[in-house]
């Protein structure tokens, strides 16, 4: 019988302990070393996976950037390419005096402040400053600013200062009656922009004075300080085919243009007892315009998809109706918005519609019945010619 202090005892024991002392350095040493190399790869693939992620949403960003840069590219080439040249910017200064002058305005008097050259590796363009004085009246001065918001020419005011002095003096008096009340003398900065060096002559008709948009409610200036400043934001981009002639008394105009006219880019006038009457609304959205005609008057809705609406409605005895849709839209963009338009037409007669200008293929007419009525149709009582 063998003892357990024999050999073949004593050399087993040896064994199971060399066995649990290589099984508690491995637990002790090389497991615990290979289960933080593992932590370590798995952490390392959560933050690889987070740089994905990150780069992924980077570069699906990339293209709405692009398509950014390709808008704000082609809106920059659009004002470039309408301004004038330096001779028509000339002609279009001289046009500018003359319709003042008769259109009223007393004491005119234009002096150039200075001139500023704004240079890039597209286009050089000249800033040209300008200060304008003059006497007229109040109502001839708010349509004379809300006009030059829709010149053809790149006007920018940076100030505006009137006074009632001249209302003191005994000519003024003489001469405007009644309209005492409302003489000023005014007070305007503003800058025109045209491009450098020599270029063809292009043909501008001038939208200063005597045109179709008049404003409403306009205060008597009898109420006003002996001088007061008026912060005027008059930005406008000069628009191709922009012509304006005279509004016959009884048509309605529908005056189309893109958002990089200051002011409302959507105006309508029509008839109206004492004046013509004017309502507007800016938006880069599309437009439903609604024109409800009565036999003793009419309602006219401007509104846009983000739910921006102006209206009006005219007590007036309609005939001969007739509506032009005059088009100043360029493609600004790849998207352009569209323009609607809904006629109800509850008169017994038939109403005219002519639509011109730039890009038609926006603009679409529907009658009382809601039926698109296209060029050369008559449906119900909406004829478009």
């Amino acid at each position: 019988m063998q003892t357990l202090k024999s050999p073949q005892n004593i050399g087993f024991l040896a064994l199971v302990i060399l066995v649990l002392s290589l099984q508690m350095y491995y637990m002790m040493n090389v497991r615990s070393q290979t289960i933080n190399q593992i932590l370590n790869i798995q952490q390392e693939s959560l933050l690889k996976q987070t740089e994905i992620m990150v780069q992924e949403k980077n570069l699906s960003e990339i293209s709405e950037f692009e398509e950014e840069l390709r808008q704000v590219h082609s809106q920059t080439n659009g004002i470039t390419s309408m301004l004038p040249t330096v001779s028509s910017d000339i002609q279009e200064l001289i046009e500018f005096r003359g319709l003042m002058a008769a259109n009223g305005f007393k004491d005119l008097q234009v002096e150039q402040l200075g001139q500023i050259l704004h240079e890039d590796e597209k286009a050089h363009i000249i800033e040209n400053q300008y200060q304008l004085t003059y006497i007229s009246t109040y109502t001839a001065t708010k349509e004379f600013l809300l006009n030059l918001r829709h010149s053809n020419q790149l006007i920018n005011i940076s100030s505006f200062e009137m006074t009632t002095a001249p209302q003191e003096e005994a000519e003024n008096g003489e001469e405007y009656g009644s309209q005492i009340g409302e003489v000023i003398q005014a007070k305007i900065v503003l800058s025109t922009f045209c491009l450098k060096g020599e270029g063809q002559e292009e043909t501008y008709i001038p939208y200063i004075i005597g045109t179709s948009h008049v404003s409403k409610g306009i205060e008597n200036s009898k109420g006003m300080s002996q001088q007061e400043e008026i912060e005027v934001n008059s930005d406008t981009v000069a628009q191709p085919h922009l012509t304006k002639p005279q509004p016959q008394m009884n048509d309605f105009y529908l005056n189309l243009w893109d958002t990089l006219v200051a002011g409302e880019n959507f105006t309508f006038s029509g008839p109206a007892p004492l004046q013509r009457s004017f309502t507007g609304l800016r938006s880069g959205a599309n437009v439903y315009v609604t024109l409800t005609l009565r036999e003793d008057g009419y309602d006219v809705s401007l509104e846009d998809e983000e739910g921006k609406v102006q209206q009006n409605s005219v007590q007036y005895s309609l005939e001969d109706l007739k509506l032009i849709v005059d088009s100043n839209i360029a493609r600004i963009k790849e998207v352009m918005p569209t323009v609607q338009i809904f006629i109800r037409n509850y008169t017994n007669q038939m109403i005219e519609v002519q639509c011109k200008g730039s890009n038609l293929d926006l603009i679409t007419i529907y009658n009382e019945y809601d039926e698109m009525v296209k060029p050369g149709e008559v449906k119900g009582k909406v004829k478009r010619i």
